[in-house]
């Protein structure tokens, strides 16, 4: 690979570096000339600074991350790696085409972003925000059935092992993990509908009666600073959690759970539009949940698939993976 690429990387972090100490010596006069020229009523609120603050320190963080990739693009060896994680899944080859990680990388990317650009426009027309986004309205609905499709799909893969709970190997784990988060996402897409209360339009028992929205479910029962675990620990950690999925890969440690548990590396697109959204934009949470349940789909589909491709090979092969998950050994799928 030839060194204009390192230098371009290094040049990229070196901005980052500059505009992180313009910015945090120059707070105030930056914020002045963005109040000046930049706001209609001369005046941008406390949380409006957060958002702005939020966003220039996302923003820093993907420039080093940008640097940092170029800059190891000129080792061929890591360069073949970064293509296993994010275009090919040797896993999957010739089993599930449409289910390659280059289409799921574009499919699940595209999507976050027409979510982001469709509550930008409804903001603009309050038809279309009623369509939407009104108590369940289109998008709101569509996030239920996301979560219920996904818990489906999971079991689907718990029972395409079923036969393989009693042998060696990690089958027994994964079918629990798979059927936590199935019973988990299912909870959730009840929960967005009250049960069921808001389809089927029956009263509040009286036990639900003092929660925020008089509904039947359980997390109107729960305030602050619930909204702020949910979003900034819940959501913002979600690219961090794939890039450690993508270390651990890379690096050949725990295959099993890199595989077949952690959400895979080309889901990096769509983690980071959340991460995004859930740090500067955090008052979205009906977006957030949107794309969350686009997301927990996307995963749920790779599982259905790898799953089957995965314990395909001999049993030999499965039990070593599975050793290799518990002992923390070096060793690669």
């Amino acid at each position: 690979m030839p060194r204009p690429l390192k230098r371009l990387g290094t040049a990229i972090i070196l901005v980052g570096v500059i505009l992180t100490v313009v910015y945090v010596l120059f707070y105030q006069e930056l914020f002045c000339l963005l109040q000046r020229f930049f706001s209609s009523d001369g005046v941008i609120s406390s949380a409006g600074e957060r958002v702005l603050t939020s966003a220039f320190f996302f923003l820093v963080t993907a420039m080093t991350a940008v640097g940092i990739l170029l800059i190891k693009a000129e080792n061929a060896a890591w360069r073949r790696q970064i293509r296993l994680a994010f275009w090919e899944d040797p896993i999957l080859q010739d089993i599930s085409r449409w289910a390659a990680p280059r289409r799921l990388f574009f499919a699940s990317s595209l999507v976050g972003v027409i979510l982001v650009v469709v509550m930008i426009a409804s903001a603009h027309s309050s038809d279309l925000w009623n369509l939407l986004y009104q108590e369940d309205g289109i998008l709101e609905s569509l996030t239920a059935v996301l979560f219920v499709v996904a818990s489906f799909v999971l079991l689907k893969a718990v029972i395409s092992i079923r036969g393989r709970l009693r042998e060696p190997g990690p089958a027994r784990w994964l079918a629990f993990c798979y059927s936590a988060m199935a019973l988990l996402f299912f909870a959730y897409a009840m929960e967005e509908i009250s049960w069921g209360q808001r389809i089927f339009g029956w009263g509040t028992p009286s036990a639900f009666e003092d929660n925020l929205q008089n509904e039947t479910n359980l997390h109107n029962y729960i305030g602050y600073p619930f909204p702020f675990l949910y979003i900034y620990i819940g959501l913002a950690v979600i690219p961090l959690v794939i890039i450690f999925s993508i270390w651990l890969s890379m690096n050949g440690y725990y295959p099993v759970l890199t595989k077949l548990v952690l959400p895979a590396p080309y889901m990096l697109g769509l983690g980071i539009i959340i991460g995004f959204i859930a740090i500067v934009y955090y008052q979205e949470q009906e977006l957030l949940e949107e794309l969350l349940s686009v997301f927990v789909f996307f995963y749920s589909l790779r599982i259905s698939h790898i799953v089957p491709a995965y314990f395909g090979p001999s049993s030999a092969k499965i039990a070593a993976d599975g050793r290799a998950a518990t002992d923390g050994k070096q060793l690669a799928v």
